[in-house]
């Protein structure tokens, strides 16, 4: 177990003790189609320069159904199992892509979905629907970013 630890390979699942958390959108736009990229905006806090991500939960009606912000979305299992976040560096080289369903805690038994990615550029970062009948949602995709802010020299 501690060579897990030590390569960050497993992490203590029962707290985020130190780590901050960052809310995040994605605005679907009517352009945006089955296949194609849906770009997140840039967010330099996110970025592999400036923090390690350490979980990532992607936001359902159920998630949401306690938020005292009133949020709301549209997004359900169902069209989760449709969605990938891949990662990207600097390069739009490819870091990890994820199934959206794996990273909805009810699916996990309540548990985020642990990361280490210290590479990532935020805007170089995406959600694509491998749906053929998807369809431009009217609200945006939520997520929570968890995150370990990188001390500069």
């Amino acid at each position: 177990m501690n060579y897990f630890l030590a390569n960050n390979m497993a992490k203590d699942y029962t707290t985020t003790e130190g780590e901050m958390c960052q809310f995040v959108q994605i605005n679907p736009t009517l352009n945006n189609s089955f296949q194609e990229p849906i770009y997140f905006n840039s967010n330099t806090m996110l970025d592999g320069e400036n923090a390690t991500i350490t979980g990532i939960e992607f936001l359902t009606p159920t998630s949401l159904s306690n938020s005292p912000e009133g949020l709301v979305n549209d997004y359900s299992n169902s069209t989760a199992k449709y969605g990938i976040l891949v990662i990207s560096d600097l390069k739009r080289q490819l870091i990890a892509q994820l199934p959206l369903y794996s990273l909805v805690t009810q699916n996990n038994n309540g548990k985020i979905k642990f990361t280490f990615f210290n590479d990532q550029v935020w805007q170089n970062c995406y959600i694509e629907f491998n749906l053929n009948n998807f369809t431009t949602p009217t609200q945006p995709l939520m997520f929570n970013v968890y995150y370990i802010p990188k001390i500069k020299n």
